[in-house]
This record gives structure tokens, sequence and C-alpha cells, in this order.
């Protein structure tokens, strides 16, 4: 007599990505204590491996679903994990720089002016040179077109030679800066006139003067300066081919209005 029970359970259970299968199965068994195949009975009947090959593949068919189908719900559950957010790292600010003034030259001006010089007379083959002081004043007219510097200045200049020789030199320029901020270097070019008393004898001329000078504005209203200039009379006194020539170097001090 032969009994045959089989028993298939399945359990399939999904937390968060992962089933849980669980398959049992229960072959019955004989009295003599041998599992495997159920067996007739009767000896002349044939047992062959057929029937155990057919349960084997059963068994199998299901443990390859099972991988599967828990394979295809990890995916699943995988797919819908929200990835992490990642919070962006606050950049500072820049640090604010705050452009310089602009330094503006235009404007009236006024002040004083002292230096030294050297006047020299030439006639022929002679000469003759002579020091004097000067001291004075000047005043002006700036106007700043943001790169470059034009004006417009008359000076006085009170000259006292060493040899005794007194007289006044004036004169009216052109002048043409470069604004550098506080610092303005320029060049100058006019006319200029002397009166002059040497020795007995007057003299009054006129002549051509150009230079080179530059400017510190020490603060908004107040600028320093150095400055050298030449002016060339000719035919000085009335006398044909009498040279005289000027240079002198003078230290000055402006007041901005």
């Amino acid at each position: 007599m032969r009994t045959q029970l089989r028993e298939r359970q399945e359990y399939a259970q999904a937390d968060l990505g992962k089933w849980q299968f669980y398959t049992g199965f229960a072959l019955g068994v004989r009295k003599n204590g041998r599992s495997g195949c159920p067996r007739p009975a009767t000896d002349h009947v044939l047992h062959t491996a057929k029937g155990c090959k057919k349960n084997g593949d059963n068994i199998m068919k299901r443990i390859i679903l099972a991988s599967t189908l828990s394979i295809s719900a990890s995916a699943a559950v995988a797919g819908n994990l929200d990835e992490p957010v990642v919070e962006p790292v606050p950049t500072p600010p820049a640090p604010v720089v705050t452009a310089a003034p602009d330094t503006e030259w235009t404007g009236f001006y006024g002040g004083l002016q002292y230096g030294q010089g050297e006047a020299d007379l030439s006639l022929g083959g002679a000469s003759a040179s002579e020091d004097f002081d000067a001291f004075g004043v000047h005043g002006g007219y700036n106007h700043d077109f943001g790169r470059y510097v034009l004006g417009g200045e008359l000076m006085y200049n009170d000259i006292s030679g060493d040899n005794g020789g007194d007289g006044d030199l004036t004169s009216l320029r052109a002048r043409a800066g470069m604004d550098l901020g506080r610092f303005m270097p320029y060049v100058t070019a006019g006319v200029s006139h002397l009166s002059l008393a040497s020795g007995g004898a007057d003299i009054s001329e006129n002549g051509f003067t150009y230079g080179v000078g530059a400017e510190y504005l020490v603060s908004e209203r107040f600028s320093v300066g150095l400055e050298y200039t030449k002016s060339d009379f000719s035919d000085a006194g009335g006398v044909a081919g009498a040279d005289l020539d000027t240079d002198k170097v003078q230290l000055r001090a402006s007041y901005r209005f």
C-alpha cells in the first residue's frame, strides 16, 4: 500500500525592499523509513527516476520563481527611495571696495612763489651774468578734462640782483598738465615782460618764456609745487645782437577757490 502526501506552502512578504519566501513541502514516506519518490507496493511495477525527476523539477522551478520575484521587488523598492537632498553651501558676499573719490583740479587759484635765478647777457663774444632772487604772486584758472588739465596763469616776480640790479618780471602763460590724482605734472609757455634797472641803464623788454613744473594737492583747497622757467629776450636795451636770458627755479604755494 502506498500513500503519498504532498504539501506545498509558499509565503511572501515585503518589508523595505525585502521579500521572504518560505517554501515547504513534504513527501510521503514509506513505513520502511525510506523517503523520496513514492514507491509502488509490488516489486514488478517499474519504479523509474521519472517520478523523482518530475518532483525535483517542480521544486527547482518554484525556487527560481521565488528568487526572480525577490530581485524584482528589491529593485522596485530601491527605485522608490528618495535621493538625499544636498543643501547648497552659502557663499559669503564679496567685499565691497569703495573707490577713491576723483580729484578735481577745475577752478580758480592764487598764491605765492619764491626762488632764485640767473640772468645772462651776451653780445658778440662777450657775456656777463648775475644771480638774483625772485619773489612774487600768481593767479590763474584750471579746467580738468578728466585725464588732462588745461589752464592759464598770470605771474609777477620782484627780482633783486646780487650786484644791485632790481626789476620786475611779469609773465602770462598757458599750462597743460596731466591729472594723476593729487599729483599734476605740467608744461607751460607764454610771453614775459622784463623791466630792469642796472648800472644806470633801464631795460624794458618783451620775450618768450617756457618751462615745466608739478603741483601736489595737500588738501582739497591747498597745493604746493615746484617750477622751472626760462625767458629769452632778444636785442636787449635796443642793442642789436644783445641777448638776455633768465633762468629761475621757484617753490609755489597755492590756494584754490
